[in-house]
């Protein structure tokens, strides 16, 4: 017999007929084992994998530089909207206080208020008190308070 033949024959003598063979285990790819070194091809393969296309990075950077362009124009734009109604409401503003200065600047005449002085029977005075001009080197005394009147503009009480 031929040693294949044997190996059969042996084979078939150790499972009984009328017992099932086992099942072979399904069969999987295995990862390959990672070496320390890696052969030159493979490194060379691997750098033009992560090496960046020169013409795509400069398109990338002028789209970039667009996008950040448009987005500072409207930026831009909204703020000269916002000052253009500050702007506006400056202007009622300044407006409305002209208007008010402009009536107080005419209470404050002189004709209004002689006329007003008038209206309250106001007029000038009877008899005016000249004071006594006093050194500022010399200290005052305490004042001295009476009820007595001092002129006759001042009754006594």
């Amino acid at each position: 017999m031929t040693p294949r033949a044997a190996t059969a024959g042996a084979r078939a003598v150790a499972t009984p007929r009328g017992v099932a063979a086992p099942a072979r285990p399904a069969l999987r790819p295995v990862a390959p084992k990672r070496d320390a070194a890696p052969t030159r091809r493979a490194a060379v393969a691997r750098s033009k994998q992560r090496r960046l296309n020169p013409v795509g990075v400069a398109v990338g950077i002028v789209v970039a530089c667009l996008l950040g362009v448009v987005i500072g124009n409207s930026v831009l734009a909204a703020d000269q909207l916002q000052l253009e109604r500050v702007q506006t409401q400056l202007g009622y503003v300044e407006s409305a206080y002209a208007q008010q200065l402009a009536a107080v600047t005419h209470m404050e005449s002189p004709a209004v208020v002689a006329q007003s002085a008038i209206g309250l029977h106001l007029g000038p005075p009877s008899e005016i008190l000249q004071l006594p001009a006093v050194s500022l080197m010399h200290r005052l005394g305490p004042p001295v308070l009476s009820g007595a009147p001092c002129c006759s503009l001042t009754p006594g009480r």
